[in-house]
């Protein structure tokens, strides 16, 4: 019994030895070979010609209730099907038509429908942006793609501009959900996409990274200059005024006084307009953005003569500097013997001899002396001081530290000795000897006004430890006149005039 027994097990053993052998084997069989499935390649045209028109006429800004159908108008328009809709060139439908329209291009979470509402607009003030897709991520529902911004300004220069991500659906449109009005321009059965949500990315270290990554990161190398002849501030000039963002925040260093009597000179920081200032896309401040350090040496005989007719976006503005914009420093600059002349009758031309606007920068230990003339908001140094509204910050304060000037001023409202019009800056340790004249220029029936031996405006703006030494005058009647600030709404604190000179009187 025993024996058979163990006769038992031996077998069991055995048959349970084949059965994982068996499946061993089985298991470490060759797979059969795998075919790859290859995934049919997605064409993203109409995608990004969307993107592209949005840019045109949406102004790629985030999505808002309004923004459908201000875009479904710009798409009409695009497909030149908006004749009946134009008059003296500005576009104007209610929205219960334009609502037609809307669902084309936007998926229906973002499709608000607004009644007794007309939107009107321009449409040919748009411009092309350049889109290059960086990333394109494909998730069967919806598609995302990074793109980098780019525009081309009219001498072909390529600007870089804050990145986006767009997020769309893509879909075929029936037949009946196409409005006859478009049937010839989109055909049913097509692949489109909807927009379903829009993100600027407008954090400029993040949009730094995300353009270096994708082989760009030259546009951000800084550069630095010497400055040590007339060309080379003429070729400051034009670097800066290309607008080329790493030019406009660039370094210079004065290694040596310059005597400007022969140059043809344009002002430094002029804005092209190639695109809005406000625009949310644009990454530029105006004017010029880097430093510039003077060592004490000094520019002389410069020659600044402004004839505008006519304004762009923002002004024009007259100086060494034309805007001396947010992030701005320029220490330790002379400037003797300028002349800077505006010669036409357009009110908004600011004057000075280092700058015709400062926007939230600032300016140390520097010297002036020479004549200058305009209109309105005109200064020995600054013809206009101000904050850069575009960061809607007012904190960042434009700021005026141990300067000083002897100038003749010349101009008719807002004129002061040191500053025409004062705002949002600080101005500390700071003098101005010389004459300040006012005078009807502008062809208007208004009276001039704001001049004063320092300042002709202060508003919302602090001046502190300052004097003047200037004789003022007004050739015509004129309200608003001080022998150290014309109208003063700010804050002044421990500041004289010299009674002597500046005891103002009409005359």
């Amino acid at each position: 019994m025993k024996n058979k027994i163990i006769f038992i097990l031996v077998v069991l053993l055995l048959l349970c030895s084949c059965s994982i052998t068996d499946k061993d084997i089985e298991t470490n069989k060759p797979a059969e070979e795998e075919i790859p499935v290859l995934k049919a390649e997605v064409d993203y045209s109409n995608l990004h010609e969307l993107t592209r028109l949005y840019e045109k006429y949406a102004l790629g800004i985030n999505l808002d209730p309004y923004v459908p159908g201000f875009f479904a108008m710009g798409m009409l328009h695009e497909y030149g099907k908006d004749e009946e809709f134009i008059k003296d060139n500005i576009f104007s439908m209610p929205y219960e038509q334009i609502y037609d329209f809307a669902p084309l291009f936007f998926s229906d979470d973002v499709i608000i429908e607004k009644e007794n509402i007309t939107y009107a607009g321009y449409l040919d003030q748009y411009k092309d942006i350049i889109l290059e897709p960086f990333e394109i991520n494909d998730s069967v529902e919806d598609i995302s793609v990074l793109y980098g911004r780019f525009i081309a300004d009219e001498d072909g220069i390529r600007h870089w501009l804050y990145p986006v991500i767009y997020t769309v659906e893509p879909c075929y449109l029936t037949e009946d959900e196409i409005p006859a009005v478009l049937a010839d321009k989109i055909k049913a059965g097509e692949q489109r996409f909807r927009i379903k949500n829009i993100e600027n990315i407008k954090d400029l270290e993040n949009a730094k990274k995300i353009y270096t990554e994708n082989g760009y990161g030259d546009l951000f190398a800084q550069k630095t200059y010497e400055i040590s002849s007339p060309d080379d501030i003429l070729a400051m000039s034009e670097r800066v005024n290309s607008e080329v963002y790493n030019e406009m925040n660039a370094s210079y260093t004065l290694t040596k006084d310059i005597d400007m009597s022969n140059a043809e000179f344009t002002p430094i920081g002029i804005s092209k307009s190639y695109m809005s200032y406000l625009d949310e896309r644009n990454p530029n401040n105006m004017g010029f953005t880097g430093t510039f350090e003077g060592n004490n040496f000094t520019i002389s005989n410069l020659n600044c003569v402004g004839k505008s007719s006519e304004s762009n976006e923002m002004g024009e503005y007259l100086g060494f500097f034309s805007v001396l914009g947010n992030g701005a420093h320029v220490n330790n600059l002379n400037i003797e013997n300028a002349n800077i002349v505006y010669e036409n009758n357009f009110y908004n031309v600011s004057s000075g001899i280092l700058a015709g606007r400062m926007l939230s920068a600032i300016v140390e230990n520097c010297y002036v002396s020479g004549s200058v003339k305009g209109i309105g908001n005109v200064g020995g140094l600054v013809g206009e001081t101000t904050y850069d509204y575009k960061t809607d910050d007012s904190s960042l304060c434009s700021e005026i530290i141990n300067c000083k000037a002897n100038v003749e001023v010349y101009g008719e409202d807002w004129v002061g000795g040191l500053i025409g019009s004062n705002h949002r800056t600080i101005v500390t340790n700071s003098s101005v000897s010389g004459i300040v004249t006012c005078d009807k220029i502008y062809d208007d029936v208004d009276m001039p006004m704001g001049i004063g031996g320092f300042a002709g405006h202060n508003v919302w703006a602090d001046i502190r430890n300052c004097g003047a030494d200037v004789w003022v005058k007004t050739m015509v009647d004129s309200r608003c006149v001080g022998s150290f600030v014309g109208l003063n709404e700010g804050d002044i604190y421990e500041c004289f005039y010299n009674s002597t000179t500046s005891n103002w009187k009409p005359s």
